[in-house]
């Protein structure tokens, strides 16, 4: 940790994650090392540096450039002396992202009003301007390939350029409106793109940046959809209490399964509209959670319910699933509750609680209210995930914590904590993921 009592505005790591460059309200620049939180550098203005605010830092590629927003401004600095080298001027309001191409030659940045605008960073000057935006811009960015320009707003739309195609006017690949689209999910391999939106969900190619096809059949809202391992199929679930299996490759849909008639159904009956869906790793079977709680398994090839697990506490929203990489256990989450089943067996095997000794910090503008009360009482899990070795498994919390259990042994779970919640911070925590090797964890916040 870095410990100082200024107020930090943004941060980016240099190539390699060797190094971090921060900016501060104090109008300094401050360069860590990531590895020994050791300060390696401060630019201010007595010592060259730009005399400014910069919200939105981006560290260039190559490391040799730094480029912050200041107001209406973006200015571009060199990452070792600190000195400002351009201003970038054309926006007529707050500048509220920045990004770099990946070759480094441009900068992308997006306004409070809707104005996204591509710059050259030799000369600072502007060589493109992107129409379409409505609202203020959340999010502006190139894509890997530099070949594109992704943006979105704080309503959940977003909006891609062809940078070759058009730039002037902007060729534009509309979303539907944040009200209807409710889920991204992409494929094992980043080849597809699903997007529930309503009663349907559309199926893009990356690479082409196209639009392959709309999935329609659904009667009611669509919760949730995710892809097998091979990606050769997309499960997408309803609040019309149905499961749809789609052929990825033809559109097809392989199988429809009504979860609240009787034919498909044995024991009792889940009534709930189904929230949550997940696909075990050797594509046999499927995992669904409806909003009563309710968890079961189906047959991925007949549709048929091969269990119906146990429930879980209700809440509202999506509920978290995870298999084991081996398909032998799954995990799912409700209102302050995780538990694992051994599906060969049906039975909950254990059930994840929160270590219960942290308690709601009073200086927290939302959770003030509460202050006092243990953490565990009222925090809920938004994520889960098995470690790739399937020894771990990690939950994430929406009030900023991820929490790791060994699955053998008595040990007690690992704490992380970095993420502040709060009126002014972290809204929430999102999502959590393993790397390939299971050697790191990333946690991300609205």
């Amino acid at each position: 940790a870095v410990a100082t009592d200024e107020r930090l505005l943004s941060v980016d790591f240099g190539p390699g994650g060797a190094w971090f460059a921060t900016s501060w309200y104090d109008e300094v620049i401050r360069v860590f090392d990531a590895a020994t939180g050791e300060m390696l550098r401060a630019f201010d203005a007595s010592s060259g540096g730009p005399g400014a605010r910069l919200g939105n830092l981006r560290v260039s590629p190559d490391g040799t450039l730094l480029a912050g927003s200041n107001g209406n401004k973006l200015l571009i600095c060199d990452a070792k002396s600190g000195a400002l080298l351009r201003r970038c001027l054309g926006h007529s309001d707050s500048v509220t992202s920045v990004a770099f191409s990946p070759d480094g030659a441009q900068l992308v940045s997006g306004s409070r009003y809707g104005r996204i605008f591509a710059w050259d960073v030799a000369s600072g000057e502007r060589v493109a301007s992107y129409s379409g935006a409505e609202l203020g811009v959340s999010f502006a960015r190139f894509a890997l390939d530099g070949a594109l320009v992704v943006a979105g707003d704080q309503r959940g739309w977003f909006r891609c350029w062809d940078v070759q195609a058009s730039a002037a006017e902007g060729f534009a690949v509309d979303s539907p409106s944040a009200k209807s689209l409710r889920r991204i999910t992409y494929s094992p391999d980043g080849s597809l793109l699903a997007m529930s939106l309503g009663s349907s969900v559309q199926l893009w190619d990356t690479n082409r940046r196209q639009v392959l096809t709309t999935l329609r059949g659904h009667e009611n809202t669509v919760s949730m959809a995710c892809f097998s391992t091979d990606g050769s199929r997309l499960a997408s679930v309803s609040e019309d209490n149905t499961i749809r299996i789609w052929c990825t490759t033809t559109a097809a849909c392989l199988l429809v399964v009504d979860t609240a008639s009787g034919e498909r159904s044995f024991g009792t009956a889940t009534h709930g509209d189904l929230q949550s869906v997940a696909f075990s790793p050797d594509g046999h079977v499927l995992a669904t959670v409806a909003d009563d709680g309710a968890v079961c398994l189906w047959d991925a090839a007949s549709g048929q319910r091969v269990a119906m697990l146990g429930s879980l506490p209700r809440h509202i929203g999506v509920y978290p699933l995870s298999f084991s990489p081996d398909s032998r256990l799954l995990a799912a989450a409700g209102k302050r509750a995780a538990r694992i089943w051994d599906l060969e067996t049906g039975q909950m095997v254990r059930e994840l609680l929160r270590p219960s000794n942290e308690v709601v910090d009073a200086r927290d503008e939302l959770t003030s209210k509460a202050a006092g009360m243990r953490m565990a009482d009222l925090d809920e899990v938004v994520e889960l995930a098995f470690n790739p070795a399937g020894a771990q498994i990690a939950a994430g919390y929406k009030m900023g914590s991820v929490v790791i259990w060994a699955l053998e042994g008595d040990e007690d779970p690992l704490v992380l904590q970095g993420h502040e919640v709060g009126a002014t911070r972290t809204k929430s925590l999102t999502s959590i993921a393993y790397s390939p090797y299971g050697r790191r964890i990333a946690s991300c916040g609205q």
